[in-house]
């Protein structure tokens, strides 16, 4: 079936031709190249579809692939270096640091200095203490002085160092001697702040080039634009980009590259495919890697068919695919299960020579697999063989586990038994035929798998037995199991009590309590410890089946045994009591262990906090916390915020603002969460201030706000009528690249149809459509304004807006 693909005509050579190859047929015309910029949009366009192809592996940084750029200012042309100035660089290369030797080739070279060789001499180390050791040297020189060529040659240096304190420095020092400023050192701060991932200072620092009287370059923009995409903050790129276009400059290659990736990485294939309709309408040609881009992302999205038709646009732009194309493209399709596409383009690549490897057929026959294609997959296997690459031991993983899949126990064995003598045949390939022997229920044949195993060289290892025993006692088995067990210690594996426990738990989820029971007695009587674990498997297993009483029996049989609780128990024992309805005795025992000096750990105080919470009792509450800081067990984020909401629920606002404020004094850092709970409540009884104040609070500690906060705060600014508070969050929501959910829509254009404000709603929803938003949120926004901010909901939208905000 495979050979049956194989074309009349070579394929190779009509990919070569740039033609249209054969799975390409019946492709919609093409999407981006070749085209006229008037017609119809790439959106539209894209959406008539297009025939095959998909995969995707990761795309790198946008930076690594772009060409380096001509700085646009003049620069002159240099000739060779004269020989004492070789001198000096043969010496620095050698010595890498100050040297008599240096000091006396420098004197010799007095005579000789001029800007470009001085420039020569700076670039030859990467030493910073050095390059600036030497650049004062040529500064005390009589018949030398600096010009912006040797201070932006000794600013390059320090940015490739990282050294941001002294360039700056070097930038005052050039405005103190009037020294022309150009764009280069702002460049090469924000290369460098950007290399070191320091977006902030990237940012200060574009924006500080105007306060030195100097106007940012189309360089400039290119290196800003491509660290704001590198740091993910895509909007501000976007904005770069515009400002970039409004002072007349022409985006390059690069600046386009940089923004299609960084939009198609983060799935923003609407603004993508609209930064590449203005880069075709400047006869700006796409490179290899933006076709990889758009196709990387449609996959991703599982449009094969979109993707298809970026493929055949690249190949009749003239740009040729390579293997990381059609790699692409072929783990793409096996992804998405096209078996048939997957293997045209396999034909493709066989027919231009590239190397497919092991590890695309195995995803191939994985799939083929997969979808019940067997006859298609031993096929494709022979034809791997053929072409000399040999299956790996992932290939036999693959067919070993489909015919234990599909029921063929026997045939899976029997490949195990031709691959006896290989080095494939290992360990490894027997845990995943043994772990396949379970799965479609042939436990019989397990017991037979050691003999086996061991008959074809191959030693069990602790994953063997673990399989083993865990198949057997899923199965009933547990003579058998525990007869593997004994084997497994006499092998020299030391389970511990690891085994047993796994034991006991699986026979405890298997329903089977008094299977477990019995098997417990036996481990008893074969003189294996049992230790705080397995009482912890017993007490757990216990009371999920709803056997309490025998779960507390077992609890005091291991403190009467001398077998001390620890946290897990404690834990098990309060989640089990509180689950059989027995809350009171839960607190009871909790008191007990405190009594005896016994320490709780965060999770059993936060899951009593919790409970205490949501039952209203806030005193008990606020009592048992303070008991509980007073022991060193601090209550976590999650716990805090319960209590904190609830006496807010209760009406307890000076309290819940008290603990809110204790947190930090025993150390447990408000989150996310915590914030939020406090602003929803500041908004609800509309202290708006009050709740800004907690957001700032928020930033200050390095939390930074979310949508979540964001919706809150523009709901209450509605509720209190001041919806301008509530328009200027929604922007800076925006600025800041944070993407709206459905309700921050539904909350700002529900409440200013309520306030009155229906031409700023109608505006809004303007703004937001013209932003890329679904036709769907669209419909929602304008009927919602239709209704006047109500929605046909019995609450209400101002009540349901609430409790999903409060949920939230």
């Amino acid at each position: 079936m495979f050979l049956a693909l194989q074309s009349s005509e070579p394929i190779g050579a009509a990919f070569a031709a740039g033609v249209q190859l054969g799975f390409l047929s019946g492709c919609s015309p093409s999407l981006f190249a070749q085209r006229n910029t008037s017609a119809i949009p790439t959106s539209q366009r894209l959406a008539n579809g297009a025939s095959s192809i998909s995969g995707s592996p990761t795309l790198s940084s946008a930076t690594s692939f772009s060409q380096n750029q001509q700085h646009t200012q003049t620069t002159r042309s240099v000739p060779s270096l004269p020989r004492k100035a070789q001198t000096i660089l043969s010496i620095l290369q050698e010595d890498g640091c100050w040297s008599s030797r240096l000091e006396v080739a420098l004197a010799e070279f007095g005579t000789h200095l001029r800007s470009w060789n001085v420039c020569e001499i700076l670039r030859s180390t990467s030493d910073p203490q050095l390059v600036f050791r030497l650049f004062d040297w040529f500064r005390h020189q009589s018949n030398f002085r600096h010009d912006h060529y040797t201070y932006n040659t000794l600013i390059e240096v320090l940015g490739q160092a990282q050294d941001f304190h002294t360039i700056w420095r070097t930038v005052e020092t050039m405005g103190r001697e009037g020294i022309l400023l150009t764009d280069t050192p702002f460049n090469v701060l924000i290369r460098s702040y950007s290399a070191a991932g320091l977006v902030g200072d990237v940012r200060r620092t574009f924006l500080s080039m105007k306060r030195y009287g100097c106007q940012p370059t189309a360089i400039t923009y290119r290196d800003y634009i491509t660290a704001m995409v590198d740091a993910r903050r895509l909007n501000d790129a976007l904005s770069a980009y515009s400002n970039m276009l409004k002072r007349g400059y022409i985006p390059d290659a690069q600046v386009y590259a940089v923004l299609i990736i960084g939009l198609c990485k983060n799935a923003d294939l609407v603004r993508a495919e609209k930064i590449m309709d203005e880069m075709l309408a400047r006869e700006c040609t796409p490179n290899r890697y933006i076709y990889h881009a758009f196709i990387d992302a449609y996959l991703k999205e599982g449009d094969d068919e979109k993707a298809t038709a970026v493929l055949e646009d690249m190949l009749q732009s003239g740009c040729t695919a390579n293997s990381v194309t059609f790699r692409m493209m072929a783990y793409g399709f096996c992804k998405l299960e096209k078996a048939d596409k997957a293997l045209d383009i396999f034909k493709i690549m066989i027919d231009t020579g590239m190397d497919l490897g092991s590890k695309l057929h195995n995803a191939l026959i994985h799939v083929l697999l997969k979808n019940g294609r067997a006859t298609t997959a031993i096929l494709l296997l022979q034809e791997m063989k053929k072409r000399g690459c040999d299956p790996d031991v992932v290939t036999y993983n693959i067919l070993v586990k489909w015919l234990c899949r599909e029921g063929k126990v026997d045939e899976a064995f029997h490949l195990l038994d031709e691959l006896r003598t290989s080095e494939e045949c290992d360990t490894r390939l027997y845990n995943v035929f043994i772990d396949g022997i379970f799965k479609v229920g042939r436990a019989d044949r397990a017991v037979t798998v050691l003999s086996d195993m061991r008959s074809h060289g191959c030693e069990p290892n602790e994953l063997t037995y673990s399989t083993l025993i865990n198949g057997l006692v899923k199965d009933g088995r547990v003579d058998d199991a525990l007869e593997i067990l004994d084997e497994m210690i006499m092998k020299g594996f030391d389970p511990q009590t690891k085994m047993h426990n796994k034991m006991l738990d699986t026979l405890f989820k298997l329903g089977t309590a008094d299977v477990a029971l019995s098997t417990f007695h036996k481990l008893r009587e074969k003189g294996y410890i049992t230790s705080v674990v397995t009482y912890n498997t017993l007490i757990n297993g216990l009371f999920k089946v709803g056997r309490t009483e025998e779960a507390m029996s077992f609890f005091e049989e291991m403190v009467e045994e001398g077998c001390n609780p620890n946290t897990i128990t404690y834990n098990v024992l309060v989640e089990g009591l509180f689950r059989a309805g027995a809350p009171e005795l839960a607190l009871s025992k909790i008191q007990q262990m405190l009594g005896r000096g016994s320490n709780l750990d965060v999770v059993t105080c936060s899951r009593i906090m919790n409970w205490l919470c949501k039952k209203g009792r806030l005193d008990e509450a606020l009592v048992l916390l303070d008991e509980f800081i007073e022991r060193g067990c601090k209550p976590n984020n999650h716990s805090y915020s319960t209590l904190i909401d609830g006496l807010f629920a209760a009406g307890r606002v000076e309290e819940a603002m008290t603990t809110y404020g204790r947190m930090g004094q025993v150390g447990c850092t408000p989150n996310i969460v915590t914030f939020n709970v406090v602003i929803k409540a500041l908004c609800r009884l509309g202290c708006m201030d009050e709740a800004m104040t907690i957001m700032h609070e928020m930033k200050t500690a390095r939390c930074f706000p979310d949508i979540v906060t964001y919706t809150l705060l523009m709901e209450g600014f509605l509720y209190v009528g001041r919806h301008q508070q509530a328009i200027r969050l929604f922007k800076e929501v925006k600025e800041k690249g944070i993407r709206p959910a459905v309700l921050t829509y539904t909350t700002l254009i529900g409440g200013l149809c309520r306030q009155g404000q229906s031409l700023s709603a109608q505006k809004l929803l303007e703004e937001i459509s013209a932003s890329g938003a679904s036709p769907k949120l669209q419909q929602k926004l304008r009927k919602l304004i239709e209704r006047g901010g109500t929605i046909d909901d019995e609450n209400g939208p101002h009540d349901g807006e609430r409790k999903s905000q409060s949920a939230g």
